[in-house]
């Protein structure tokens, strides 16, 4: 048995998301809403070790806004 937990990728908890859009409004080049039941979603293709520093404060800022603790890491 293998755990891979050594570089957990940024993801929206699916079952926690009350789509409330929090995450998409506060760093919308990295969450996207889906377009039928409105749940965020990290953009597809996202490598948050190439991003800018001020996109990763906004990720944090995401992270810290989000009511149900849905977005992970």
């Amino acid at each position: 048995l293998i755990i891979i937990l050594l570089n957990m990728a940024l993801h929206v908890d699916q079952e926690l998301c009350i789509s409330c859009q929090s995450c998409t409004v506060t760093c919308p080049t990295v969450f996207v809403a889906d377009e039928t039941d409105y749940k965020a979603h990290v953009v597809a293709g996202f490598d948050e070790a190439t991003v800018s520093d001020e996109v990763k404060k906004t990720i944090e800022e995401a992270i810290a806004l989000c009511p149900v603790q849905a977005i992970k890491r």
